[in-house]
């Protein structure tokens, strides 16, 4: 069965998101960041490049603990830049 496309709004959340989870592991590899949230590394990469626009919520809590941040700045952070796009 096919996969069901996601819509504009979905990547654009989904981008945010990874960008919002690369900037948070700043100098460590996908590889130890995974390793360090306990979640596959493959996984780890499809959220970041915003492959997968609802990531399970404990997987996202683990991935950003690991990386030494908190959710409430994750939402922040990530709230700003999906309210802005497609603004002037």
């Amino acid at each position: 069965m096919p996969r069901k496309q996601m819509s504009e709004e979905e990547r654009r959340r989904g981008k945010a998101l990874g960008e919002q989870l690369q900037a948070l592991r700043g100098s460590l590899t996908s590889e130890q960041m995974a390793q360090q949230a306990k979640v596959k590394v493959d996984t780890l990469r499809r959220i970041e490049a915003g492959a997968v626009p609802t990531p399970g919520f404990f997987m996202v809590g683990q991935i950003v603990k690991a990386a030494g941040g908190t959710l409430d700045q994750l939402w922040a952070e990530t709230n700003d830049v999906t309210s802005t796009a497609g603004q002037p």
